[in-house]
């Protein structure tokens, strides 16, 4: 009877794990014993709520709407007064911080308490910043729509103020046209400046308001109006 020889087979996943394991320890000895307490507390039960940090740090924040903003700034504040891990994932690939947040975000407390400390350090870190990082740009978007619905209503107001000024807009270019007539008719220069002042509807003091008035949105200038919709966003 023939024998076969067994072939090994290599596992191209060891170095990958390598790679992870190895890692791990940088994070682990980067972090400060103190840091590292600090994130083990995390998944320490609050005898009050019944609840650890952990939950509150893996809860999805949902897709972020203006409503939440107050929410996502009071969690911006929890997250920041939490232990500072940037420095520890600088040799972390970006790519690899989020892989590790992903794989800590499928295990509840005791799991992870249940993990080798360097991994579970890793870990830790990992979905902290990832974390922090996403709330930024979570409050950085909720700014940027709310800036920009601010400035459309300031603009809507712009042009309801000009259609219900538009009266008041064609009487002073009517005005500013029966004056060039004058200033066009034949005659003398003291005839002729008579004629502009008779051209005149009102005194001059109350056209010149109306011009300045007209003036301080021209170019739709639409920046006057945008404090009255600020003021009420701050409420």
């Amino acid at each position: 009877m023939r024998c076969i020889a067994r072939t090994s087979i290599p596992d191209f996943r060891l170095p990958l794990v390598s790679a992870s394991l190895t890692l791990g320890r940088h994070v682990q000895t980067t972090l400060t014993a103190a840091l590292c307490a600090q994130l083990e507390q995390l998944l320490m039960v609050d005898p009050v709520t019944k609840h650890t940090a952990w939950h509150a740090l893996r809860r999805d924040p949902g897709t972020p709407t203006l409503t939440h903003l107050k929410a996502l700034l009071d969690h911006l504040a929890w997250l920041t007064a939490l232990p500072h891990v940037a420095p520890a994932l600088t040799a972390v690939p970006d790519v690899k911080r989020k892989h590790f947040a992903a794989e800590a975000n499928t295990l509840d407390a005791a799991r992870m308490a249940a993990l080798e400390p360097a991994k579970r350090a890793t870990l830790l870190a990992a979905i902290l910043a990832i974390r922090t990082a996403q709330t930024r740009d979570d409050i950085a978007d909720m700014f940027i729509k709310r800036m920009a619905r601010i400035h459309h209503k300031a603009k809507e107001t712009l042009a309801a103020y000009r259609a219900a000024h538009q009266d008041h807009t064609d009487h002073l270019i009517a005005t500013l046209r029966d004056m060039l007539r004058a200033y066009q008719q034949p005659g003398a220069s003291d005839a002729r400046l008579a004629a502009i002042g008779h051209a005149l509807t009102a005194a001059p003091d109350t056209i010149l308001a109306a011009c300045e008035a007209h003036l301080t949105y021209a170019g739709s200038n639409y920046f006057p109006f945008l404090w009255t919709f600020y003021r009420i966003t701050l409420g």
